[in-house]
């Protein structure tokens, strides 16, 4: 069903009326202003700043990470600084995403940031009150849980257990393999959304190895158009795209989400009242839009 140029999938619809929907953050949720933090890559690169060293053509970023860390740059501890600006607040998108769940208890968003804009977004979307958060390495069962899932670690949590490293992202999804014992977990049991990715990010290069087979449950990624690639279904992921203007302008994405909530949260008798308005005139003159609303409706 298209919302706002964004062709929303049946089964993504579903999941998130009956409450079994994921939604799966990445860093393009906290680069749009207010929040205005970096990209995983970018954050690399004020990192490389910071230690005077230079990445090597080709250099994956957490091996670079790694490497700066066996030289002894307490790098863990400079991401924390990097995103505990007292200047970045949490912005819309961020609390979007929370109203997709009607309650905090109903809430299941899992993160790879490390940031804590999700939770000051939720004391703010649920009047104060607080859906459960779990911090790496202390992950709940991924194929019954509820809440905030920080799934590489928080910024209010021990620096030192931030997945960083190229020996960080190996203890977690290899050696003591927490993430990857959530994961498959979750992704048995939950439809699953993807935002603020790329298919090049190292996060989803991971994931590559060792999601599921797509025959479990469905996977979707809200991607930029000029993203819409078939990596994703190398991935098992069936790309959702948008258009955007700009790295950091998430207008369109923003839009979507938002008119997303306003729809899952409307009452029989204004679904009715919005019918009405999509057919009068004679005859009706509808657009796609209006189209799958109706057939939504119906």
């Amino acid at each position: 069903m298209k919302i706002k140029s964004v062709d929303f999938d049946e089964d993504l619809l579903k999941a998130q009326a009956e409450g079994s929907l994921v939604i799966f953050a990445g860093a393009g949720v906290s680069i749009g202003p207010p929040s205005n933090y970096p990209s995983f890559d970018k954050l690399v690169f004020e990192i490389a700043k910071w230690a005077r060293k230079e990445k090597q053509n080709g250099e994956p970023p957490e091996r670079f990470l790694g490497r700066l860390d066996h030289e002894s740059f307490n790098v863990h501890q400079q991401v924390v600084k990097i995103l505990t600006s007292p200047e970045s607040k949490h912005n819309q998108l961020h609390e979007n995403l929370l109203k997709l769940f009607r309650s905090p208890d109903r809430v299941r968003i899992v993160t790879t940031n490390f940031d804590s804009h999700f939770n000051s977004a939720a004391l703010k979307v649920f009047d104060g009150k607080m859906p459960d958060v779990f911090k790496a390495p202390a992950l709940p069962l991924g194929n019954d849980f509820s809440g905030i899932v920080y799934l590489h670690g928080s910024v209010e949590g021990d620096p030192k257990k931030l997945v960083l490293t190229d020996q960080d992202f190996g203890r977690a999804y290899l050696t003591e393999g927490w993430v990857t014992r959530f994961l498959l977990a979750m992704f048995s049991r939950y439809t699953v959304l993807f935002i603020g990715y790329s298919h090049e990010d190292a996060v989803m290069l991971y994931l590559s190895r060792g999601l599921p087979p797509r025959d479990t449950k469905p996977r979707f990624a809200l991607v930029k158009a000029d993203e819409n690639s078939p990596k994703w279904g190398y991935l098992g992921i069936t790309p959702l795209p948008y258009p955007f203007e700009g790295e950091t302008d998430h207008t369109y994405l923003s839009s979507a989400i938002s008119s997303l909530v306003e729809r899952s949260h409307l009452g029989a008798l204004e679904i009715e009242k919005r019918i009405k308005e999509h057919v009068s005139g004679l005859p009706p003159s509808l657009d796609d839009e209006s189209k799958d609303y109706l057939k939504w409706a119906i």
